[in-house]
């Protein structure tokens, strides 16, 4: 009834020309309802964790897959969530993979020894970098297991995971620093915790390599930065990973999500020390307005789509 009084609001107010939706539940399936009650086309973004959580529950599932079907057109952030759409019910003529991207001017680099100085980083030391909030499928704890293996190929090395607690979660960090007091390694891991957005870039600047080590993942924006700032990645191939670092020198997939395949898989990029300068020129065109463009393109053809039914 609240949807209905809102809508019922919104309709003398303001008259859309679409309804954009993203996360299948809840929010897309009550742009659904929306788009039945206007009568307008409607584009739901799947980014992720809804699409892998929720669609075997009872009550929440099949009203996921009704508004797969219901939904004009579908974007997915990975081809990974496109194919689970299909999976669902999702007509694969509607599904567009448009991952996301990222502000190249925001996500500058710096000189490599500038950005150490600029966050009192050590100069001679290879740094790799883990990004994320604070939880177990961000798998910082594997990031630490292998840095005993790291070490015997790169003594120095510094691991920096920055990030903190996230609000809804209980903080993972008791067990980051069980592994790093089990492997005698409080030397070589540094955990400055929750640093401001606008410094990250001096974080990417100053590392040799990031590490994602995730379970799961939608179209990470970590990732996008980085390799915007140049740093190359090994990461596990979880959501839209592999669709940006697959076929390149500076992404290297794990075949597995384990302390010995990250050790090898960073050992490897640590020693392969792709152009800097190359990666994020390639990046580049992954910027927003590029993934603006193309959304834009998926509302049109959804207003197309829809216009003869709506007249109906």
């Amino acid at each position: 009834s609240a949807i209905r009084s809102a809508v019922r609001k919104l309709s003398k107010e303001f008259t859309p020309d679409i309804i954009d939706s993203h996360f299948v539940y809840p929010n897309g399936v009550a742009a659904t309802w929306l788009g039945r009650a206007l009568k307008k086309p409607v584009v739901i973004t799947g980014r992720g964790e809804d699409i892998e959580k929720f669609p075997h529950l009872p009550v929440i599932g099949p009203q996921i897959r009704k508004a797969l079907r219901d939904a004009t057109q579908l974007i997915a952030v990975s081809g990974k969530i496109a194919d689970r759409m299909v999976e669902l019910g999702a007509d694969p003529d509607k599904v567009h993979v448009i991952g996301n991207g990222v502000d190249g001017e925001k996500f500058m680099p710096l000189p490599r020894d500038l950005a150490r100085q600029k966050l009192g980083l050590p100069l001679d030391r290879p740094i790799i970098l883990a990004v994320g909030y604070r939880l177990e499928l961000k798998g910082f704890h594997i990031l630490v297991d292998a840095i005993p293996q790291i070490r015997k190929h790169y003594p120095d090395v510094l691991v920096a995971i920055v990030g903190g607690q996230a609000r809804w979660a209980a903080d993972f960090l008791p067990e980051i620093q069980a592994r790093v007091k089990a492997n005698n390694v409080g030397d070589y891991v540094l955990l400055p915790g929750n640093r401001p957005q606008e410094e990250l870039a001096a974080w990417y600047s100053a590392s040799d390599v990031l590490s994602i080590l995730s379970s799961r993942e939608g179209s990470p924006n970590v990732l996008m930065e980085a390799l915007a700032c140049g740093l190359p990645a090994v990461a596990t191939p979880v959501g839209g990973i592999p669709d940006i670092l697959n076929g390149t020198d500076f992404g290297i997939l794990l075949p597995s999500r384990s302390a010995y395949a990250a050790a090898n898989g960073l050992i490897e990029m640590l020693r392969r020390r792709p152009d800097r300068q190359q990666i994020r020129t390639t990046m580049l065109a992954h910027n927003w307005h590029e993934t603006a463009r193309r959304v834009d393109g998926v509302f049109d053809q959804a207003i197309k789509e829809f216009m003869p039914r709506g007249r109906a």
